[in-house]
């Protein structure tokens, strides 16, 4: 096999190494399935970090793609994220009224935490949730009839692989067109939607974002190692507790000069001269009005560690609200706030 003796020749003349030479399927729309052998090159760096496999899917395609994969990648899991343009807030609301009650909080040792896990709960059976597990970022365009489309497509490949006759040859072509039709008219329909929205004063971060997402790039970078002097840190706990014990430092007395150190310690000495009988209008309880005005002027902002969104709240019933409101008072008369809203979520975002 001259072609073969020559990839041997270039392998030896290159000092590369044999990556996978195998028999790979082609699809041919006339014929169905023929067997090609192909081969891969890789340099002996990298020759025993990484795999490969045949996809399974065409992927719209007149050949099976190749799958690399790194061997030493550590699988970073994301945080599953509501999906509330998919809620069910009918049944959401219904659920909330039945279950969050102010009676049921009235002898529970944590009412806070309690509604917390009411709440989460109640929105686990209502509102979807994205995958936790990593994959390719998700395209803005991508919407359920593309992936209504592609569901077909594969479900119609794997008839003709089972059966390959001539009506399931037909059929795969014919939802194989339709597939790639969907996606490139809503590609084309997102690009046409993201343009129109552009201004003189949109900032170019904002356009940048968008053109990457539309086109699949993740400008999210995960953080997997940190340098502390001659060590280097690799596990996320280890990571996070240096950032920890750095943001502290940053914020600590003793970056203070000591002539202020000296005037800082006399004036803490002194007592303050306040006495009030507390009927300040800032020592009042809130009312269900000032808390419904606080959530609509709120922002759709990040969850913390509690995984409750604005958006939970925006949706609660007057009952719920209600009950809400009454643990809040609680807490402002009592000064002492549960310890689920003494945890953050601290996101280091690093110098370009």
């Amino acid at each position: 096999m001259p072609k073969v003796r020559s990839l041997r020749t270039l392998s030896l003349k290159k000092d590369y190494a044999f990556l996978m030479m195998d028999l790979i399927r082609i699809f041919i729309l006339e014929t169905g399935l023929i067997l090609l052998l192909i081969s891969l090159f890789a340099i002996p760096l990298c020759f025993l970090d990484y795999s490969w496999r045949v996809h399974d899917d065409l992927c719209g395609s007149d050949h099976f793609p190749i799958v690399l994969e790194h061997l030493f990648t550590s699988a970073q899991q994301r945080v599953p994220r509501w999906k509330l343009d998919k809620a069910d807030w009918s049944l959401f609301e219904n659920l909330c009224q039945a279950e969050l009650q102010s009676k049921m909080f009235e002898t529970v040792q944590d009412p806070i935490l309690t509604f917390n896990t009411v709440l989460t709960s109640i929105a686990d059976r209502t509102i979807p949730k994205t995958s936790a597990n990593p994959k390719h970022p998700s395209k803005p365009w991508f919407d359920d009839a593309c992936d209504q489309a592609i569901g077909d497509r594969k479900k119609s490949e794997r008839r003709f692989n089972q059966q390959p006759t001539t009506e399931n040859l037909s059929n795969f072509r014919i939802f194989r067109a339709k597939a790639r039709r969907t996606c490139r008219q809503a590609r084309r329909t997102s690009w046409k939607k993201f343009v129109s929205g552009i201004t003189s004063r949109t900032p170019m971060t904002k356009v940048w974002n968008m053109v990457n997402k539309i086109k699949g790039k993740n400008s999210k970078a995960t953080v997997k190692h940190l340098k502390d002097g001659n060590d280097l840190l690799t596990s996320e706990k280890d990571i996070a507790n240096k950032l920890g014990e750095t943001f502290a430092k940053s914020s600590s007395c003793n970056n203070y000069r000591e002539d202020f150190k000296k005037v800082k310690k006399q004036k803490e000495k002194i007592k303050l001269n306040f006495k009030s009988k507390n009927g300040e209008n800032y020592n009042k309880l809130f009312s269900l009005e000032e808390l419904k005005t606080s959530l609509s002027k709120a922002h759709d902002t990040a969850c913390g560690p509690d995984n409750i969104h604005y958006q939970l709240l925006k949706h609660l019933p007057d009952s719920s609200l209600e009950a809400l409101l009454q643990l809040m008072n609680n807490i402002w008369e009592s000064g002492d706030l549960p310890s689920i809203w003494k945890l953050a979520t601290v996101v280091p975002i690093p110098k370009p």
